[in-house]
């Protein structure tokens, strides 16, 4: 069996990425270490938050299919990277997030949320845990600055190492149930025993890479993090593995609305605390210290209530689209995330509603025409099996 004992690259000894910020006064799109590729395929590229990605390389519905039959590989590198160690680290995050990082193991992932003092949602992140006093910080790409001077505004004057290793390192995604077959041929690390939400260190094609079980589309894969000198070499060598499949933004945003997985800056914000969001438990009760926003995130006096809802047919709820009283046709509540799922053959989606109409008969205004709608728990399919 090969061994897991790597070393994960030094934080220090990783460059700084010059090119990892649009110059200031820019209109130009920033790019990735896969844009080259991108232009080559060629993909459709559009402006993402910012960056110049692809929405997609052979189709939406092609990508979407092949990542739920075989493996998708997704360039998610536009994404924040935060490298935050030293003796006071964990005290320092757990006033920051709803969850505790004290309460997850060495090589466990943490998936919790960063709120203001008055319980409203900053941003969704991902914690990796490589020691007490050693963290792997992914954030959301749009909130990437502000994320950075939240967390350095209260660092105050404890010993903490704060690094923005966004820049110098890229993130690929395998997703898809021969994701595992896929890169255990190109690893020196044994994925079987490799639990769903733990990561460990390893190579992939020689690159030294952090590599978590984890993802974004309700399938069981990966999520790698290497070098961004090493990284279009990888991407490139995968690519051309039959198995499989470059995706883009378009088929990632089906696959996570099928996964029932909230999108930060659409289907929850500031104005929203965990609770209206259906993340309550995300929450770690008997923490050790209160984190900030703690008063307010778990209220219940909040008006509405985060929901799934399945649509017969293929009409398409989008964003913004009034969630109507089926019998009185009164608004009740908006969509914040829909569209048609090719998983499930109808449409689908996420929003909030009143909590006064959430045992009310309900219908979602589609171009003017009311149509019935169910409300479905989430998640509307999930495929991990990964335990």
């Amino acid at each position: 069996m090969p061994s897991r004992a790597h070393e994960h690259p030094n934080p220090e000894q990783i460059p700084m990425n010059p090119n990892d910020h649009r110059p200031e006064g820019s209109a130009e799109p920033m790019k990735t270490f896969c844009h080259s590729f991108d232009e080559a395929y060629p993909a459709k590229i559009v402006d993402f938050h910012g960056w110049a990605l692809p929405i997609q390389y052979d189709g939406i519905l092609a990508e979407h299919a092949w990542t739920r039959s075989k493996c998708g590989m997704f360039n998610v590198s536009h994404m924040g990277r935060f490298r935050i160690s030293g003796p006071h680290s964990a005290d320092f995050l757990d006033e920051l997030i709803t969850g505790s990082v004290r309460k997850v193991a060495n090589g466990q992932a943490l998936y919790t949320l960063l709120c203001d003092p008055s319980g409203g949602i900053l941003d969704d992140i991902i914690i990796y845990k490589h020691r007490s006093d050693d963290y792997f910080v992914v954030v959301n790409a749009a909130m990437r600055d502000a994320d950075w001077a939240w967390m350095q505004e209260h660092i105050a004057d404890r010993s903490i190492a704060m690094i923005d290793q966004s820049g110098a390192l890229a993130q690929i995604a395998l997703q898809g149930p021969l994701a595992e077959a896929v890169l255990q041929d190109y690893t020196d690390v044994e994925l079987e025993g490799l639990r769903y939400f733990h990561h460990t260190h390893g190579t992939v094609l020689g690159a030294e890479t952090l590599i978590a079980a984890t993802g974004y589309t309700g399938e069981d894969g990966f999520e790698l993090y290497l070098p961004t000198a090493d990284a279009l070499a990888v991407w490139s060598r995968l690519a051309a593995d039959e198995r499989v499949q470059p995706c883009g933004l378009g088929a990632r945003d089906v696959l996570r609305m099928e996964a029932g997985l909230r999108l930060y800056g659409q289907d929850m914000d500031r104005t929203r605390t965990p609770l209206e969001a259906g993340l309550s438990w995300t929450v770690a009760k008997d923490k050790a210290q209160p984190f900030i926003g703690q008063a307010h995130v778990l209220p219940t006096d909040r008006p509405e209530r985060f929901v799934g809802l399945t649509l017969e047919g293929r009409q398409a709820p989008r964003t913004g689209y009034p969630i109507l009283d089926r019998n009185t046709g009164a608004v009740i509540g908006q969509v914040t995330s829909g569209g048609y799922a090719p998983s499930l053959s109808h449409s689908i989606a996420m929003g909030y509603v009143q909590k006064q109409a959430l045992d009310a008969e309900w219908a979602v205004s589609i171009r003017g025409k009311a149509l019935a709608a169910e409300r479905t728990k989430l998640p509307f399919l999930n495929h991990v099996t990964r335990r």
